[in-house]
């Protein structure tokens, strides 16, 4: 190209700048240079790129085509020259059908297709922008680039058909396989695992893996996941559960392997999936042999000292204690020597059914070997609860056992040791209640005796003197009951009382609810006192609400005994009608621990007392082990928040938080909500700014008798009116 040629094209193609001084403007020698020098970069930068770049005019025909396109088609530039794209190529969607451009408005990555100068096609990518006159503002042409993605996509079609053959092949395999993405869901699934659980490849392919695993194999597997995307391993074998669509539950060892991207994250991962099923049961019938006793099916005495040992590590955190009963059966060599050893065997097996029914489901029932027994009773608020355990036994074997169409009479005698107060040791332990259990032979035989250390012989002592005088305090008129104001959080006025049982012996002086009612629940005096409660509560209800014109409430607490006994809804009818109370005007206060076994007995007393009228409260809240369904289905009014949990609520984080979800809960199931313990300025602040219903607790007055709060009530503008 010469010069003066240069110089002329420059000169079509001068910049914008040197225009806007004129028509007439000229560049001098020294713009001429730089705008030259311009163009020769331009130039240069068009050869080195990867693109080739395009120009149109107005009639969408290629006015400039740059050298680029020489090494890419095949084509000079000026061979192109007032074509169209359309007319060179056409514009195609990926699945190959056509596609158009909008050519009113720029456009980006449009699959184009052409075939170069060897006939061959190739394909690009095209993006273009509207060209506009810098004067008139006209619409000129378009400007625009082309990027070759021949090769990417020949290479992406060869990742097809590999991934294609992979695909098959894993599908095909005999090994049982599934591959999930960086979020946990299946992207791929063996045939052979779809085959083994049920599922079809659309039940499977799109859903958490976890999804197909029981909850307690799902917490364990998601931990291990946030392992592996930490980036800490690659690989992991996980021994979990696969549930088929059938209901059925594999045991299964699934082996993870991930694939990490640039950033240490997962990216995905193979799952290979092996069933150990007869692996597990081989290891199960192993176990059971090494822990379990041939004969009963007890555990043996190695499992009995794993458990006793794990009893003492709740009993030190929980500051409870654990009763460990030493059996003996009473002559049980006559009844060998007898009749045989295999009669010996099917009482040593009656035994331990009959020793069952005398024990809660947390118990633990051992044999040592022989005719030896253990029986481990844990979180006991008191070491000599055992001994209603010990007694039910000793009456169990009262009655014959039959063998062989033979009855015979067995007894045992028994021998009780208690963490901590005799031993702190699992073994020191059983030796102490060995040793106790001689006592007992000594002794007659067929009874009990407690470890001789002396504290305990003492407190047994005294445990036997107090519920001597609980089996008489009724009958003495030994029990009186307190009253404890219940207010209306909005407006701080009397809307109620709960009625508080209090003893009063001659003997012991004042003795506290805490130490008598676990004796009277375990004794079952608690029914007939309940019943003492409950009328005298409504009795006193009626006379205040009839004397202060005020619909006061009445809450007066049922134990489970009492609640879930045949004359519940009979004996609470009865007091209403007696003491003319209104039913609206009584509450019965439930604790959580009566909807532990959910029966329907339970959810028929409560439905046919809330008939009737009375209120329904779930007292203690938090404190037990009901959930949010035990709330929905059953028919409560109120929910009483723990004092335990309203102490040190300002303070606590997580006491606060944990009493706005339970506030927020009960009001979202339509309870109404009363806090138990309040004692401060703070914690009633606190308790109004979650909308609580109800406040009670020692800020607005302690338990007082019968005559201090009736001057209580006599303050008018402290009750609330009819």
């Amino acid at each position: 190209m010469t010069p003066d040629k240069s110089k002329s094209d420059f000169i079509d193609k001068i910049d914008i700048d040197i225009l806007a001084r004129g028509e007439n403007a000229v560049p001098d020698d020294q713009e001429l240079a730089v705008f030259v020098a311009e163009k020769r970069r331009f130039k240069d930068i068009t050869r080195l790129v990867s693109d080739w770049i395009w120009e149109t005019d107005r009639q969408l025909r290629l006015s400039y085509v740059s050298l680029r396109v020489m090494d890419v088609l095949g084509f000079h530039p000026f061979s192109l020259k007032g074509r169209s794209l359309n007319e060179l190529g056409r514009f195609i969607l990926e699945d190959g059908e056509a596609s158009s451009v909008d050519w009113n408005k720029p456009f980006r990555d449009e699959l184009y297709v052409i075939e170069d100068s060897d006939g061959e096609q190739r394909f690009f990518l095209i993006s273009g922008v509207p060209v506009y006159d810098t004067h008139s503002g006209k619409f000129t042409g378009f400007r625009g680039t082309a990027e070759d993605i021949t090769q990417r996509r020949r290479t992406e079609h060869l990742l097809n058909k590999s991934e294609e053959r992979y695909r098959t092949l894993y599908q095909k395999s005999p090994v049982m396989a599934y591959s999930t993405d960086m979020n946990g869901l299946v992207t791929s699934v063996s045939d052979n695992l779809l085959a083994n659980l049920g599922y079809s490849e659309d039940e499977f392919i799109g859903e958490p893996a976890i999804g197909f695993m029981p909850l307690e194999c799902r917490e364990l597997f998601c931990i291990s996941e946030d392992d592996t995307f930490s980036g800490e391993a690659l690989s992991r074998d996980i021994e979990c559960q696969i549930r088929k669509k059938n209901g059925d539950v594999v045991d299964v060892v699934i082996s993870t392997i991930n694939e990490a991207g640039d950033d240490d994250g997962i990216v995905q991962s193979l799952n290979v999936v092996i069933d150990v099923t007869e692996r597990k049961q081989y290891e199960a019938v192993l176990l059971r042999q090494a822990n379990y006793d041939f004969l009963t099916g007890l555990p043996n005495r190695g499992l009995a000292m794993d458990r006793l040992s794990q009893a003492f590590g709740r009993a030190h955190r929980g500051r409870k204690s654990v009763a460990l009963l030493f059996l003996d059966l009473d002559k049980f060599k006559k009844v060998n020597d007898t009749f045989g050893h295999a009669v010996g065997d099917k009482l040593l097996c009656e035994v331990s059914e009959r020793i069952h029914t005398c024990i809660r489901e947390c118990d633990t029932v051992a044999r040592l070997g022989g005719d030896e027994f253990l029986v481990i009773l844990p979180d006991l608020e008191s070491g000599v609860m055992s001994e209603v355990v010990a007694r039910k036994i000793l009456l169990a074997f009262e009655k014959p056992f039959v063998l062989d169409q033979r009855e015979m009479v067995v007894t045992t005698s028994i021998g009780m040791a208690i963490y901590p107060t005799d031993e702190t040791e699992p073994e020191q332990l059983l030796r102490s209640a060995d040793a106790a259990m001689y006592r007992a032979k000594a002794g007659g035989r067929n009874n009990f005796r407690f470890y001789a250390g002396g504290k305990l012989d003492q407190e047994f002592a005294d445990h036997l003197t107090m519920e001597n005088c609980l089996r008489r305090a009724l009958d003495h008129e030994e029990f009186f009951l307190e009253y404890q104001p219940v207010v209306d959080a909005s407006d701080k006025k009397i809307v109620g009382f709960e009625a508080l049982l209090r003893w009063e012996s001659p003997e012991l002086g004042l003795v506290y609810p805490d130490q008598f009612i676990p004796m009277a629940e375990e004794t079952g005096l608690i029914v007939s006192i309940g019943n003492w409660v409950l009328e005298e509560a409504c009795q006193q209800a009626r006379k205040w609400n009839t004397r202060f014109n005020a619909p006061l409430k009445v809450a007066v607490n049922a134990s489970p005994r009492q609640f879930l006994g045949p004359n519940m809804v009979r004996n609470v009818t009865n007091v209403l009608a007696k003491t003319g109370l209104d039913p609206s005007c009584l509450e019965l206060e439930i604790t959580e621990n009566l909807l532990v076994d959910d029966g329907p007995e339970t959810l028929a007393i409560m439905q046919t007392l809330s008939a009737m009228g009375v209120s329904l409260s779930i007292d203690d809240f938090g404190t037990g082990y009901s959930s949010l369904s035990i709330l929905k289905r059953y028919p409560f009014d109120t929910l009483k928040i723990d004092k335990a949990f309203v102490y040190n609520v300002t303070e606590d984080v997580e006491n606060s938080a944990l009493t706005k979800a339970i506030i927020a809960m009960a009001h979202g199931l339509g309870l109404k909500v009363t806090a138990e313990g309040v004692e401060t300025q703070e914690q009633l602040v606190f308790m109004e700014g979650q909308k609580c219903d109800s406040i009670q607790g020692y800020y607005f007055g302690r338990p007082m008798n019968n005559a201090a709060f009736t001057e209580v009530l006599k303050d008018t503008h402290l009750v609330a009116a009819e």
